[in-house]
């Protein structure tokens, strides 16, 4: 049996005034993202009971697990019969947002 999934991420540059603070108080946070995979409602439950997003040894921590996913609409399609009169389709998305400093080269 094969299940369709989508792996994707979204970001935001967030101005110093929004930024939070990283933990020695030094640096602006200003990148905002989001890591997700989504799966369509119908194939989920049984088959995924969690997700582990391992960022690396730079992270701390380095990896984040999702047990809850979340119901979330995604604007592509995997399959177009899955889809609705928008383009969109339910999904369980199981996802970490993390805000982090450092520079986009």
């Amino acid at each position: 049996m094969s299940y369709q999934i989508a792996v994707g991420n979204t970001y935001r540059h967030l101005p110093d005034r929004e930024a939070p603070l990283d933990r020695s108080g030094t640096f602006h946070k200003n990148h905002d993202v989001t890591i997700f995979v989504d799966v369509p409602t119908s194939e989920a439950a049984d088959v995924i009971a969690m997700v582990i997003f391992d960022f690396g040894p730079t992270f701390q921590p380095s990896e984040f697990l999702c047990h809850a996913p979340v119901p979330a609409k995604a604007a592509y399609t995997i399959n177009a019969s899955t889809a609705n009169d928008n383009g969109q389709r339910s999904v369980l998305r199981f996802a970490t947002r993390q805000t982090m400093f450092g520079a986009i080269q």
